[in-house]
């Protein structure tokens, strides 16, 4: 969770947003040290009012001829650094926990301490890993009992090694891309593998866009997260349930999204609430200001929401009563 929040933020939340989100609409911002370089885009993530938190990808974002300068860039920053996320290269394109050769599988570790070190060094709290290249693209292709054996090892000793840091460590799950089929596809496999490691520095980052593809409620995966205590994170974005949209929040699936943000404040959250979303059109500093603007706009609204009366609807499962209670909450009161 966040080791210290800004003044004026939320006490139970603290957002952040991704900072490859600001890499968009190039030709209309004035680069200082070239298009895209992550140093620049530091610097338009900082325009942005409201936003206290920034989260950083590993290795993209600390190329190496400028790591060092990024570095005292991020630590000089008016952002604090909520997260660190694993971006595998395109030599464990086979796989990073689960590649067959066992020298690549260590490659993956050492990169995933680093990405940890990185963390450490920044004064972040928590790393994701997204282990989008393990997973597999033909029948017949993998030996899915071994892989799920290296896959939960290689999250073991990450955890292990981030426990030493004073860092949590989550996974951030998606049903596929690049890989057709990814181990860990969805939220139970996921929680499965939680389960099994059993380590009170591992859980789980959902994203709202991923939870659609997989056809998942995302409420419903959010709340048994909550309920064992294992939701770190989750990427606020919308869609159209087929691809990995990133939309702006509430764009889409509104009341689900609602929905989403009621479960946190029952449960009290305080971990990270992250703008994951890919403008292309839009300019991202508009763009993040607007996701600003309509999280809190929504948190307001499910506030008003009278949790007692809808936890009577939901004890009986009575869907249109609680519906329309919702409707009745965050519009006008039914004309009889």
């Amino acid at each position: 969770m966040p080791r210290e929040l800004p003044d004026g933020c939320a006490r139970e939340i603290a957002v952040s947003s991704r900072l490859n989100s600001f890499s968009a609409q190039p030709q209309g911002y004035d680069w200082k040290y070239g298009p895209r370089d992550p140093r620049d885009m530091l610097h338009r993530a900082e325009s942005v009012k409201g936003l206290h938190y920034v989260s950083l990808n590993y290795p993209e974002h600390f190329p190496q001829p400028i790591e060092k300068e990024m570095t005292k860039a991020v630590l000089d920053s008016k952002l604090k650094v909520s997260t660190i996320n694993l971006r595998y290269s395109s030599r464990f394109s086979l796989g990073a926990f689960t590649h067959p050769d066992s020298a690549v599988r260590q490659q993956a570790l050492q990169v995933t301490c680093l990405a940890i070190d990185k963390c450490a060094e920044l004064q972040g709290t928590d790393v994701v890993i997204w282990p989008g290249c393990d997973g597999f693209d033909y029948p017949f292709q993998m030996d899915y009992a071994a892989a799920w054996q290296w896959e939960t090892e290689g999250v073991a000793q990450a955890a292990d090694y981030a426990a030493g840091r004073g860092i949590r460590l989550s996974i951030e799950y998606k049903p596929c891309e690049p890989r057709k089929y990814s181990l860990l596809g969805n939220f139970g496999l996921t929680l499965a593998a939680v389960q099994e490691l059993n380590r009170e520095n591992l859980g789980i980052t959902c994203d709202f866009c991923h939870m659609l593809i997989a056809r998942e409620s995302p409420a419903q995966s959010v709340g048994l997260a909550l309920s064992k205590d294992k939701l770190f994170g989750l990427h606020l974005n919308d869609g159209y349930g087929q691809e990995d949209d990133g939309l702006p929040i509430g764009t889409v699936n509104l009341f689900a999204t609602l929905e989403v943000l009621k479960l946190l404040q029952n449960a009290n959250f305080k971990g990270f609430l992250y703008f994951d979303t890919f403008p292309v059109n839009e300019d991202p500093v508009e763009e993040c200001s607007a996701n600003l603007l309509r999280l809190n706009q929504l948190i307001r609204f499910a506030q008003r929401i009278d949790t007692q009366a809808l936890r009577r609807n939901i004890q009986s499962q009575e869907g249109l009563k609680a519906q329309q209670h919702i409707f009745s909450q965050l519009f006008c009161e039914e004309e009889r």
